[in-house]
């Protein structure tokens, strides 16, 4: 009820201005132009900063050692031109965001940072589910041992299992490469 008033107050406002000025009164006229101008302006301001904040979603920054990162995961990224470049390092940043991992203790991380860790899942997630359009949330749940399984956003991988299969992927494997 509350939005249908708002727009019947906003039209018969603007009717209003059209009956001020058959009546020659101009200043009034203009006065009313101008709030509901900076009413409306102040409202979209607001309902952009609502939009925003309902449906922000968090990517991670790659910075020029993540580059490098990526580069040694997988040696054809090096090769793709600078758009398609960005294009991965954004999709990945938005992966990373949306990434959850279980279990990290099982594994020993040897000389790998967690965050080229999570670059090494968001890429598994990226080439195992190349059906999602969006941010896929993707979950990785790490063993100790045991095979590769896969299922409804959920991946359980062994840390030598992931670097395996990132290993063979090429740009053919990521869905949004093709596409274009």
């Amino acid at each position: 009820m509350d939005l249908f008033l708002g727009w019947f107050f906003f039209l018969f406002s603007l009717s209003l201005i059209t009956v001020l000025l058959l009546l020659s009164l101009h200043t009034v006229a203009k006065a009313l132009g101008i709030l509901i101008t900076v009413t409306l302006v102040i409202l979209m301001r607001y309902w952009l900063y609502q939009l925003k904040k309902s449906q922000s979603v968090t990517r991670v920054s790659l910075n020029a050692n993540d580059r490098y990162e990526l580069s040694t995961l997988i040696p054809w990224f090096s090769a793709l031109k600078d758009e398609k470049k960005n294009q991965l390092i954004h999709r990945l940043g938005l992966q990373m965001g949306a990434l959850t991992i279980h279990n990290p203790e099982s594994i020993s991380i040897d000389h790998r940072s967690a965050k080229s860790m999570a670059l090494l899942f968001a890429l598994l997630c990226l080439q195992e589910f190349p059906e999602k359009e969006q941010t896929p949330s993707c979950t990785v749940v790490l063993r100790s041992e045991g095979d590769f399984m896969k299922d409804a956003g959920t991946i359980e991988v062994t840390l030598e299992g992931a670097k395996d299969r990132i290993k063979d992927m090429s740009p053919q494997d990521l869905a949004f490469f093709q596409k274009r």
